[in-house]
This record gives C-alpha cells, structure tokens and sequence, in this order.
C-alpha cells in the first residue's frame, strides 16, 4: 500500500456506495419521528418530502398507464387518447370523449370511481409529512397532557 493511502477501515467507510443509501432508507423506512424526539433536519425534511411527492408521481403515473390501457381496450382508442381521457378524469374534469361501447362506458364510471380515490390518496401522500413536521414543531398531542394553568 503507497504512503499516505486511505483505507476503508481507517475511515470506516463502506466500500459500496449502496450500503449507505440503504442505511439511510432503513432510517427513513421508519418515517416519521415520535413526539418526544427532536425533529428531524432540514436537509432530511426535504429528502422525506421528496420521497413523498415521488410516491405519489408513481401512483399518478400508474393509474394513467392502467386508464389508458383500459381505454384501448375496451373502447379501441390509440394510446395517445386513451392517456387523454384518463389524465381528464384523474383530474376531475370528466372524459374528453364519451365512450360508445358498454365495455368502455362500465370501464369509464369505475375509473371515474377509482380516480376520485387516487386525487385523494396523492393528496395525503403528499401533504402529510408537512402536516407532520409542522404538528411535530409545535407539539401537538391528542391529549392527556395538562393544559398549564
């Protein structure tokens, strides 16, 4: 070994880069801290946010590769109305095109159903470890705690 070399045990470092991203995903796997530990950092804060907004982009993304397919299927359309018409309706705007056969009207109204719980479930996803570190900064418990009078 060449004079000033650094190894991986005198660093304690890992030699594989993915030993510690999954450290720190077990870290996150976790999510959220308890009421009596101190918040997390900023730099953290955003990494959850981030992994948050990204979960909800990939439910968003699935549900419209699933309501297009469902639209090329049962009512014929190219893919690129399909994606049309799910992308209307998972944003609440309705179908940009009525559907003609059975198949697609029954296809239409349950995705309709189902896209109403996506907004929802995207909204939660993403809007809840703000709601966290905000209730988590100013302490807010569901009782028991004296009011301090």
């Amino acid at each position: 070994m060449r004079r000033g070399a650094i190894t991986a045990a005198r660093c304690k470092i890992s030699l594989d880069p993915g030993i510690a991203f999954k450290a720190e995903l077990a870290k996150l796997s976790l999510m959220y801290e308890r009421r009596n530990e101190p918040p997390i950092s900023a730099s953290r804060f955003r990494l959850r946010v981030f992994i948050h907004v990204l979960a909800a982009l990939c439910l968003f993304i699935g549900s419209v590769l699933v309501g297009a397919a469902g639209f090329v299927l049962f009512e014929g359309m190219d893919w690129p109305r399909g994606t049309l018409n799910a992308t209307t309706l998972i944003s609440g705007l309705g179908v940009a095109e009525m559907p003609q056969t059975p198949g697609a009207k029954l296809f239409a109204s349950l995705f309709a159903l189902y896209s109403g719980f996506v907004f929802v479930a995207m909204s939660g996803i993403v809007i809840a470890p703000i709601l966290h570190r905000l209730l988590h900064f100013f302490h807010k418990d569901g009782g028991g705690g004296q009011s301090g009078t």
